[in-house]
Formats: C-alpha cells, structure tokens, sequence
C-alpha cells in the first residue's frame, strides 16, 4: 500500500478511515441535524430561520454543536461497523462471482445488484448496532424543545448531560427504550446507504473504464 504499511490489517485501515472521516464531517452536518430536529418537533409551523434564530437567542450558539461528541460517538461506530462488514461481504462476493464466471483476474467488476445487496445489509447491521446510541443522541440534541419529566409541570427546560439522558431514558422506558425507533432507523439507512455506494461504485467504475451491470 502506498499510504499503509502492509503490515496494518486491511480491516483496521477500515474502521480508523471510517471514524476520521465521520469525525469530519460531523462539524458540518450536526448543526444542521439539530435544526432538522427541532424543525420537526415544533408543534407550529415554524420556519428554518425562525428555528435557528430562536435556538441561538435562548440557547446559544454552541447548541448547534450540542452532542457532537456524542454524535461521532453514533456514527463513528456506524461507519466503522459498516465499511468493516461492506468490504468483507464484498470481498467474498468478489471470490464467489469470479468462480462462478469461471474468470479469476483481479480486475473483474461485481453487478450492481450485488454491490446494492452487500451495502443494504452491511447498512442494515450498523443501524441497527448502533440505535441505542442514536436514541440518547436525538434525546440530547432535541432536549431544549422537549419536557424532559412529568414533574416538570411549568415546562422548565432542563439541561442533561448523555450521562443523564442515559439514566432518565432507562427510568421511564427501561432497557427497551434504547430500541425506540429501531426498525425505522434500520429501514431508512439501509435504501439510502445502499443506493449511494451502488451508484458511487458504478460511476467510480465508469470513470475507470471498468465494466459494470
């Protein structure tokens, strides 16, 4: 390898590029995640500005960075179980396709139907993995619009920490609230993960004049 020794295992070069990247990226799309979230929690018909503005008059800027730590800590494991389980199923779908093609070279390129199988399931396992995660991160991220306990009767906002949010989430739900939303997270990671690295896989194999079906 030109960047890796050879000495490094193939699946480590996966999980740390994975988590680098997820790190990255998480300082631009957390911000806009939390104003997604708040968006969709408003019972008016608020507009994105109006979400924002009032977000940063009452709570301060650095809300917009509210559980970022957290939110690699979901998505960091994410990529990394994904990527991980991705190129593993792909590997062995490479092996098993050139056997049946009967076509042993390298180079051979996998259909687009078995590049969308193995991203969909790989997809599938990390989402599913990591949901208990994602449900004390959105808890987090969302609590300034939210009534965190019943006690609080004058609608005092609360201020919790993962640690906290942890703890109240076991209290009022039990363990089964960790799974809260579980199948939804699933069903939604698995077409898109799976649509984007079918459609990256094939125009990385366009671009390369390598063919593909």
């Amino acid at each position: 390898s030109i960047y890796f020794p050879n000495s490094i295992p193939i699946p480590l070069i996966h999980l740390s590029s994975a988590l680098f990247a997820e790190s990255i990226s998480a300082v631009f799309w957390v911000p806009m995640e939390i104003l997604k979230q708040r968006v969709q929690i408003r019972n008016q018909n608020a507009s994105v500005a109006a979400v924002f503005r009032d977000l940063i008059k009452n709570e301060g800027m650095r809300t917009l960075f509210k559980g970022y730590s957290l939110t690699v800590g979901v998505f960091g494991p994410y990529a990394m179980i994904y990527f991980v389980a991705y190129e593993h199923a792909k590997l062995n779908a490479m092996k098993k396709y050139r056997t049946l093609c009967g076509n042993e070279e390298e180079s051979v390129v996998l259909p687009s139907w078995i590049v969308l199988g193995c991203a969909a399931g790989s997809a599938g396992l990390a989402a599913g993995l990591t949901t208990p995660l994602d449900v004390v991160k959105t808890r987090l991220q969302t609590q300034g619009d939210q009534i965190l306990s019943k006690q609080n009767k004058d609608q005092q906002k609360v201020n919790l920490n993962s640690r906290s949010i942890f703890s109240l989430i076991l209290k009022e739900q039990g363990w089964i609230g960790f799974t809260r939303g579980l199948r939804a997270r699933v069903l939604w990671m698995m077409p898109q993960t799976a649509i984007t690295m079918t459609a990256y896989e094939y125009f990385k194999a366009f671009i390369l004049n390598e063919s593909i079906t």
